[in-house]
């Protein structure tokens, strides 16, 4: 599978979404191996990931409407944390960078990013 942000890693990620998302636009009529099928799994792969934005921002605001989340002991609600989602990963010299995908990069030293933050 390859090591966090190595061109193998890339292509392993590539090749997941590319599986989930092709068979969901094949059944769209869309051929394999064509601009259009590229296209189709591109879209229904960004409507996915705004899919789950949207369905984690709902989750949080009726935590808050319940008085349930973001509260602290002064009654003060606070804002929530969003949860961070690992864009990509890369070497530099023996440390490891964390592009998260708020715009923000972590330097963790050796090891794999974490995928979220």
């Amino acid at each position: 599978m390859g090591l966090a942000g190595t061109p193998s890693r890339f292509t392993h990620q590539f090749q997941e979404v590319a599986a989930h998302f092709g068979g969901e636009c094949a059944t769209f009529g869309f051929k394999y191996n064509t601009p259009e099928m590229s296209n189709c799994i591109m879209v229904s792969a960004q409507a996915s990931k705004n899919k789950a934005g949207r369905t984690e921002d709902a989750f949080i605001s009726s935590m808050q409407q319940a008085g349930s989340y973001g509260s602290n002991s002064s009654g003060i609600s606070s804002a929530p944390t969003l949860t961070k989602f690992l864009k990509s990963s890369y070497n530099s010299g023996v440390d490891t960078m964390c592009l998260y995908d708020d715009g923000s990069v972590d330097n963790i030293g050796v090891g794999i990013c974490p995928l979220t933050k």
